[in-house]
């Protein structure tokens, strides 16, 4: 599954592919209210 962040065009590379799983818990945090299993789900943690 890819997910792209809003500042990111769908023709560069996913950046989400360079995050760590943490990070991307964060970033999801951002856009996301609530839903911690899920997220921690998304970001493989």
């Amino acid at each position: 599954m890819v997910i792209y962040l809003p500042s990111q065009s769908l023709d560069e590379t996913p950046v989400l592919d360079e995050l760590t799983p943490s990070e991307i818990v964060r970033e999801l945090d951002k856009h996301v209210i609530g839903q911690a299993e899920a997220k921690r789900a998304v970001a493989k943690i």
